[in-house]
């Protein structure tokens, strides 16, 4: 079955049985595969079933002869293709010449000669497999062409979009050679295609170490991105946004390597005038507070003046307390003027000097034991200027009112941040502060200041506790 496969498949036309089975065991035993038909019309029908590889056809037979039936045969385009010998006992060259018209291949004169028989059967069955394989050649060839030509359809719109792109885009093969260029690369770097085919990848680079690792990185399969300088063909430097990559085709082998330019002098020369402008107006602050603070500086000196010559305890209370104040906003714009942000400062380094700050101005300042737990965090001046007031009047009113008649005291202060959330707790152990005071509707200033900044300037709320002495809690949103 294999070698009749490979052979091939004949289809033998004839009326006559006995001249059937002679050329079906001729044939067979020379490893073709056989079918029969004894009429014109069986032979179409038998035709179409087994789609022979060639057919032998005898002319005179009784209904429709060889000439009409080979004429069918080709009309069809499902076995138009298939070659037909002629076998007849008929000379003349009328019969051949019309078997020929029709669409015959070849003729073989009864009585049939074997051997001549095989030899036609075989060189002809050679030149249909030849023409088999040439038409399935030239159809995939047809379609390699139609193939190629969309591909070259759609090179050329990719070509149109790339020419028309803003950035520079050049390409090159995956050892380097540079095959491509859009119009933006010519006017960015002056180089034409050819002048550029001549040159190393590296070669167009300000720094040429730079250059040899993105072409390292890109040959390497892998992509590279980053601001570079580069060099025009007048030798001007500039700078762009490279992307670069490697091009694979459908089995991930490198078929070439593209890099995409964006030129980034505007925007370049933007930062630059942002960090001049930014560093102007870093030195105008630095100013700014350095008159603020030496401004303070005058008027806690004025404040001390004036209590030198008070004997009113009213008075000098009323000026310690103001000049307490300044100092709270002294020691933050110090914090601010060190710090060279003006903006935002640390929270542990500015409440704990705060702290020691307006315990120092405190002749009982021994006597009191300070505890201090302050998570550091960077929140912004407007923010802590409020709190250092509100801290600034909770502990000079412990300091004063809390510990009378006690040998020692304890204040704890702490400052924790949970997300936005702030809590700010400042506790004490003395004698606790009257259940008469209500420290909303208090008179006294101090807490009716602490109150405003709470409420108008924090936008957060402010509770006191009374056990085991005084507890403030003051909460807000940062």
């Amino acid at each position: 079955m294999d070698r009749e496969s490979r052979k091939g498949k004949i289809l033998v036309v004839d009326d006559s049985p006995p001249i059937l089975d002679v050329l079906r065991d001729t044939l067979e035993s020379e490893g073709y595969r056989i079918y029969v038909a004894t009429n014109g019309e069986k032979a179409l029908s038998r035709a179409l079933q087994s789609m022979p590889d060639l057919i032998l056809l005898d002319v005179l037979m009784p209904g429709m002869d060889g000439f009409e039936t080979c004429r069918r045969l080709k009309a069809d385009e499902k076995t138009g293709e298939i070659p037909v010998i002629f076998m007849t006992g008929l000379t003349d060259t009328a019969h051949k010449v019309r078997g020929f018209e029709v669409g015959g291949v070849d003729y073989v004169t009864k009585p049939i000669e074997i051997g001549e028989l095989v030899a036609r059967v075989t060189m002809h069955l050679s030149l249909h497999a030849m023409q088999e394989q040439l038409r399935i050649q030239n159809e995939r060839l047809q379609q390699e062409i139609a193939e190629r030509k969309r591909a070259e359809e759609e090179i050329k719109r990719i070509k149109m979009a790339v020419d028309v792109a803003g950035d520079a885009i050049r390409m090159s093969t995956a050892d380097g050679h540079h095959f491509y260029q859009n119009k933006a690369f010519d006017r960015l770097f002056g180089y034409t295609l050819e002048e550029v085919s001549y040159l190393h990848p590296i070669e167009l680079y300000g720094n040429k170490d730079i250059g040899k690792k993105v072409f390292e990185t890109i040959i390497a399969g892998e992509s590279w991105q980053g601001e570079v300088e580069m060099v025009a063909k007048n030798g001007r430097r500039f700078p762009v946004l490279l992307r670069a990559n490697a091009i694979k085709d459908e089995n991930g082998k490198i078929i070439g390597l593209i890099r995409v330019h964006t030129d980034i002098t505007d925007r370049k020369l933007f930062e630059d005038k942002i960090k001049t402008l930014l560093s102007e107006k870093e030195l105008l602050l630095r100013e700014v507070h350095h008159r603020i603070k030496n401004n303070m500086v005058v008027i806690m000196s004025l404040f001390s003046l004036q209590l030198s010559t008070l004997k009113d305890s009213p008075a000098i209370s009323f000026l310690e307390d103001a000049r307490s104040r300044v100092k709270s906003m002294l020691v933050l714009y110090n914090k601010l003027y060190q710090s060279g942000d003006f903006r935002k400062i640390s929270t542990k380094e500015y409440l704990a000097s705060l702290i020691d700050e307006i315990i120092r101005n405190f002749p009982n300042r021994g006597l009191v034991t300070i505890e201090k737990k302050i998570d550091d965090v960077i929140l912004d001046s407007n923010i802590l200027s409020p709190v250092g007031i509100i801290l600034n009047e909770l502990l000079t009113n412990i300091m004063k009112h809390a510990f009378t008649g006690k040998n020692s005291g304890l204040i704890q202060f702490s400052f924790s941040m949970n997300e936005n959330h702030a809590t700010l707790i400042v506790q004490d152990n003395g004698v606790g502060i009257p259940e008469s005071i209500d420290i909303a509707t208090t008179t006294s200033f101090g807490l009716q200041l602490v109150n405003i900044l709470t409420t108008k300037q924090l936008s957060g709320t402010l509770r006191l506790e009374r056990q085991n002495g005084s507890t403030f809690i003051l909460e807000f949103e940062t």
